[in-house]
């Protein structure tokens, strides 16, 4: 990030852009991960959910932000939407942009430093930094160790690398998460487009950018905390799932423009819901820490692949209601739909397996282990 502040050519910016997204691209994974190695499994839906939707938050206060900077139109004789890109008094783009990697790529390194020494370690380690007492570790351990027996790390080799990607359940959750981060990068994309074309002003768009993510941030928390506490999945998945598709299809096709937008709202909740529900489905339905791992960074991958997907179907030439890009995510989320009902089947036919006393094998080889619904 900080290197960006001092390229000269499209191949410099390519190489840091490209060392960015390497090193960047664990993040993201590493917490899911980390999360979910400290908690039981009917614990970590409202977590995720709290984890990810403080981005899914801040983003959408920074459209009201952009708002309060386009009001600085024509000030020092710079225009308003320059302001958002912290431009200089002078209104030199490139300088600054330079400035604003330098200032990004300082923060940064200066976060990461300080998270060197505060961040919280897997459970069987938290004790040797000093974050619980011996007898507080302890306790955390037995609790994971009686929801799955996996408390203990298991290292990770390539053979068990390999083995674990023989796991149709892990495919199956990877193409569910790209399905639903898909409209999740879209309409963080699009939304702001889409509300423009309804004839509203660029300042005003942005405001109206804010409240649809506002209620879906609101509705996921409330849908993940109802998921932990009656402990059940697939319908939460589900029901976000037809809350998107409806409001997906309201967008492309009412034709009040007011109605357009109150689709956005229940396009945004049914996506960015399903976001921290698909990672929980997968957390819930695997265990050993070397699979989550592996789970882990298949799954994330594949929502990186949903924003490729999402930055290519909404094309300007479908301005102003974008019916194929809404299209495309609507498919996707009949595509979870079609996942979730395999899964769930699979799941009923081995817990009864499981509770008759047929099964040959143990699930996820533990004895008593039985998938989450």
């Amino acid at each position: 990030m900080l290197g960006q502040g001092f390229v000269k050519s499209y191949g410099a910016l390519a190489v840091c852009r490209t060392l960015l997204g390497a090193f960047e691209g664990g993040f993201f994974p590493g917490c899911v991960y980390l999360i979910t190695c400290w908690y039981v499994r009917y614990e970590t839906q409202k977590r995720l959910a709290a984890f990810y939707l403080i981005s899914a938050l801040v983003g959408g206060f920074s459209a009201i932000l952009a708002y309060g900077l386009m009001q600085m139109e024509g000030l020092s004789g710079v225009r308003g939407w320059q302001w958002i890109f912290v431009s200089s008094l002078h209104a030199d783009q490139r300088l600054s942009s330079n400035f604003q990697q330098i200032i990004e790529g300082l923060l940064t390194q200066v976060v990461a430093i300080i998270a060197w020494f505060i961040i919280i370690d897997f459970p069987d380690k938290a004790h040797d930094k000093g974050f619980l007492s011996a007898t507080e570790a302890q306790f955390i351990e037995q609790r994971i160790e009686d929801d799955r027996r996996d408390a203990v790390a298991d290292p990770l080799t390539w053979p068990k690398f390999f083995h674990h990607l023989k796991d149709f359940k892990l495919w199956c959750f990877a193409f569910m998460f790209m399905s639903t981060t898909m409209p999740a990068y879209a309409l963080a994309y699009f939304a702001p487009v889409i509300i423009l074309g309804m004839g509203y002003s660029a300042a005003i768009t942005q405001l109206l950018s804010a409240p649809p993510v506002v209620f879906a941030v609101a509705s996921a928390l409330t849908v993940s905390w109802l998921s932990d506490k009656y402990r059940i999945r697939s319908p939460a998945i589900a029901f976000q799932c037809i809350m998107g598709i409806v409001g997906l299809m309201i967008t492309a096709y009412h034709p009040n423009d007011g109605v357009r937008y109150f689709g956005l709202f229940l396009g945004q909740a049914g996506c960015q819901g399903n976001v921290p529900s698909i990672l929980t489905y997968q957390s819930n339905n695997i265990r050993m820490q070397s699979k989550r791992a592996v789970g882990s960074a298949l799954q994330i991958g594949f929502g990186a692949i949903g924003g490729i997907i999402a930055s290519t179907v909404f094309r300007q030439k479908d301005a102003p209601q974008y019916v194929p890009g809404l299209w495309v995510t609507t498919a996707l989320q009949f595509l979870i739909l079609g996942l979730l009902a395999c899964t769930t089947t699979y799941f009923m036919r081995m817990n009864k397996k499981v509770d008759n006393g047929t099964i040959e094998e143990p699930i996820e080889g533990c004895e008593g282990f039985k998938y989450t619904l």
